[in-house]
This record gives structure tokens, sequence and C-alpha cells, in this order.
């Protein structure tokens, strides 16, 4: 096992990234990138689900053929935003919708705050709060996956064999600003292998 969760992570630009089948893309921006890569590794450890996780570093221009080819590849997308929900998940719905062709069907869900005043607090608190941390977004994954007919995916039905159906409730995953492993060392058995995939725009 890699000791910190982090470790489990590869990065690469989307234009050279290839598909590894994963079950569903986060696409996060800013703070949330950190909670969407938090959430991937609950997945990972929990259900034996993969996510993409794809970071927006930048709305305008926006990597609309990375969100589009996510989408194609992995049928299910969902979205990360630290404010109101639906400004960057309207743009990705609307860079998506745009794109697709009749053939290539896909459900996504959009996560933020859910319409309510902001508070003073600290910051951490806050994200509790508001709905914004890795374990939420486990939970609406979890949500997506079931409502697109696969709570036990092609990844995780052995996972879900040993535990029985019921997924688990969201334990924490490690906090804390990630550093991506360029390079992770083969001969250690990482306790997830995923990929942080950064936009090109």
């Amino acid at each position: 096992r890699a000791p910190r969760f982090v470790d489990a992570f590869d990065s690469a630009l989307a234009s050279t990234y290839e598909s590894e089948g994963e079950d569903l893309t986060i696409a996060a921006c800013g703070p949330m990138v950190p909670e969407a890569m938090r959430a991937a590794w609950i997945l990972k450890e929990q259900d034996g689900v993969e996510a993409r996780v794809l970071n927006l570093h930048t709305i305008k221009p926006l990597d609309a053929e990375a969100l589009r080819r996510a989408a194609r590849e992995t049928g299910l997308l969902l979205t990360a935003e630290e404010h109101q929900v639906g400004a960057l998940g309207g743009i990705v719905a609307a860079a998506v919708a745009t794109g697709k062709t009749p053939a290539e069907p896909f459900a996504m869900t959009m996560t933020g705050v859910r319409d309510r005043f902001g508070e003073s607090g600290e910051p951490w608190t806050l994200m509790r709060i508001f709905g914004l941390t890795a374990e939420h977004l486990v939970d609406e994954a979890r949500a997506l996956l079931r409502r697109a007919g696969r709570p036990a995916t092609r990844h995780g039905e052995q996972a879900a064999g040993r535990r029985g159906t019921q997924s688990e409730p969201a334990r924490s995953a490690p906090v804390g600003h990630p550093r991506v492993a360029h390079e992770p060392d083969p001969a250690e058995p990482l306790c997830a292998h995923l990929t942080w995939v950064g936009s090109d725009s």
C-alpha cells in the first residue's frame, strides 16, 4: 500500500491521455480538484469504481474536446464546483451536448452549493456544510452510477461480491492539498491506480 493516497495518481495531459476504461469522469476546477482526487480514491478503495479526474484549470478557454472525449469514453460525468451549482456544470453540459452525436449517450450530475446564502467559518467546516467534500462527491457519484444502472461496475463486481451489494458509507480519505505523483514506484503496491488528467486549454 502507498502511504498516501496521492501516490496512487499518475498525471497526464488530456491530449495525450489514453483511456483506461474508467466508470465515470469527475470534472473539477480550483479547490475542488483535490476533493475530486480524494473522491476517486474513496470510490476505488471502497467500491472498486474507476474514476477519471479531469482538472479544468481554465474555464475560458474551456477544453471542450477533453470533456467530450471523457463523456464519450466513460458515459458518466460529475462536475464539482465550489460555488452555486450550475456555473461550471452548465458550461460543461453545453460543451458536451453540442459536440456529441445521438449514438453517444451520457448521463451527468452537477455538484456545488445548492442555492443558499454563504456563511462565515473555517474553510474545511464550510466545505462540509455546503456539501463540497470528497465524501459528498462519492455519494453523488454512487447515485449517478445507480441512475445509469451500473451500481456494480465492471471494475467493482468482485469487490461488491465480497461486501454484498450494499455500498459502504463513504469513509474519509486523507485530507490535504495533493501532490500528483508523476512516477509511482512500480515495485510498491498502490492502494489504487488512478490518473489525474489536466486539460490542455
